[in-house]
């Protein structure tokens, strides 16, 4: 078994798990399928997650999802999305112990969530604190009731002073600038600078799939036998095709 601290002693850095889009917009996803058998017979695929639970997001996935909602939910709402992003339970964690490339207090984020969650973990000294964040996360409390006791007010002392001492560590060592310095350094560059990296790129599309924010997708249809779908995939912005459409 290979364990954190044999990790720790070969420099081997823990790779970070897909973003959450994965599951609410994936990189594929039949929308619909017709059938061409006299009369069109159209049958829609809309997937609802029923009794799906998402456990250990952190804050900065939370931000994400709220991006995202903020585009595909807002009228007219993306139905697809939609459909597996109501029903899903999401259980948070505060982060304890930050990566070299975390980043969250630069804009303006903290290292544990304050919203979009139903349920948040925070370890303590003899467990985790629970905090509900939603109608569905105090049902989860209460079905949980008899597994779980109050708070003590040193745990909660406990808490905070974790919460500090996390994100102080993140102003500190991580974050040489504020989110308003960073904003003003990127305005300053050039459009040259942006072609240089575009020039560099080979379209391997590995950005979107660490990108937790990237909705951008590509519809198109193909035919098996009697039948058609229409699927939509992922399409980058940074692919040469981007947008690109037929004219005459």
């Amino acid at each position: 078994m290979l364990t954190e601290d044999m990790l720790d002693e070969v420099g081997i850095e823990r790779r970070a798990g897909p973003p959450p889009k994965f599951l609410f917009l994936p990189p594929r996803e039949k929308m619909f399928e017709y059938f061409l058998r006299g009369d069109v017979e159209i049958k829609v695929s809309l997937e609802e997650l029923e009794g799906v639970l998402l456990l250990g997001l952190r804050a900065c996935d939370l931000k994400a999802l709220e991006m995202l909602d903020k585009v595909l939910l807002e009228e007219p709402a993306d139905a697809y999305y939609k459909a597996k992003r109501e029903n899903v339970t999401i259980i948070s964690l505060d982060c304890a112990e930050p990566s070299d490339s975390c980043f969250c207090v630069a804009l303006g984020l903290k290292p544990y969530a304050e919203g979009g969650f139903d349920l948040n973990m925070s370890r303590v000294d003899g467990g985790y604190l629970l905090e509900a964040g939603s109608e569905r996360g105090r049902e989860l409390l209460t079905l949980l009731e008899e597994f779980t006791e109050d708070a003590s007010s040193s745990q909660l002392e406990e808490r905070q002073k974790k919460r500090e001492d996390v994100t102080k560590r993140l102003e500190e060592k991580y974050v040489v600038k504020s989110a308003a310095k960073i904003k003003e350094d990127v305005s300053l560059l050039e459009d040259e600078y942006f072609e240089g990296l575009a020039g560099m790129c080979v379209e391997c599309f590995g950005c979107i799939y660490s990108c937790p924010t990237c909705y951008c997708f590509y519809v198109f249809e193909e035919p098996e036998d009697e039948t058609w779908r229409r699927v939509r995939i992922w399409d980058p912005c940074l692919s040469e095709a981007f947008q690109r459409v037929a004219a005459v």
